[in-house]
């Protein structure tokens, strides 16, 4: 199970990355145990350096650092760019791509495609995030929406050492919306199918570990309706990450 923590573009200052990020794993003293709960920390790319230097005695076993983006090139004179190996250099592990924020600031899914294959090809886990807007959802798109998505963004990919994707699952129109409009347990379970059955026609190749997780103003209260048996295989986890006493709640519920 995941549980992935999105901090966006917070906190403000290196201090408070740091406090943030011992904040919400250092009560995890029973996770030993529990291998199955992978905890992922993605701060902005400003933060990943001094977070990993300070805090690799947290980043292992259960608690993995993770960036919000990449470049879909590999190297080269792109100002303002950040690399795959970079990323890999100051111990990521995965990497959020598709994320709709970055969709709405123009990143397709050729774009998206280009990154995963570049995320890949540096041993980097993809967090691929896909969802269909409020419209879309209410012209009954949400299913073509998503294998749309999923076609174009896994076109082509070789799982070489990594054999293992990430696919998020964000609704547009819930995201930002804690305590509000969300969908209910039936529709995660039929989503997470459908999604799997796509996935398993686009990867025909053998041994590939996908996980189909929920994203969508997760909180501890709702945390439930959306992960356990038959349901999603974790959270992706936005506003509720920036609190770490509602973040450790997120992360008792869901393992309770």
């Amino acid at each position: 199970m995941f549980i992935i923590a999105n901090w966006k573009m917070n906190p403000e200052s290196a201090d408070k990355a740091l406090d943030l990020f011992a904040n919400e794993v250092k009560w995890l003293d029973w996770l030993p145990q529990n291998k199955k709960h992978k905890i992922i920390i993605c701060p902005p790319f400003i933060w990943l350096y001094p977070v990993w230097q300070q805090c690799q005695a947290y980043l292992s076993g259960n608690v993995f650092l993770g960036a919000q983006n990449l470049s879909e090139q590999e190297i080269g004179p792109y100002t303002g760019e950040v690399s795959a190996t970079m990323l890999k250099d100051v111990g990521c592990k995965y990497v959020i791509i598709g994320h709709s924020e970055r969709r709405k600031l123009g990143e397709d899914d050729f774009a998206i495609n280009r990154k995963i294959k570049i995320a890949l090809k540096a041993d980097l886990i993809p967090i691929l995030c896909i969802g269909e807007t409020k419209y879309q959802r209410k012209n009954n798109q949400t299913k073509n929406v998503i294998k749309r998505q999923l076609k174009i963004d896994l076109r082509n990919t070789q799982f070489n050492k990594t054999k293992e994707i990430v696919i998020a699952y964000e609704p547009i129109w819930a995201i930002g919306k804690i305590g509000q409009e969300t969908i209910g347990s039936d529709e995660v379970f039929k989503i997470k199918e459908f999604i799997k059955n796509i996935v398993s026609v686009i990867l025909v190749q053998k041994n590939i570990k996908v996980s189909v997780l929920y994203g969508g103003s997760v909180d501890s209260k709702n945390v439930n309706n959306f992960i356990g048996t038959k349901l999603m295989d974790g959270v992706l986890v936005g506003t509720s990450s920036l609190d770490h006493k509602e973040f450790i709640a997120i992360n008792k519920a869901a393992s309770s």
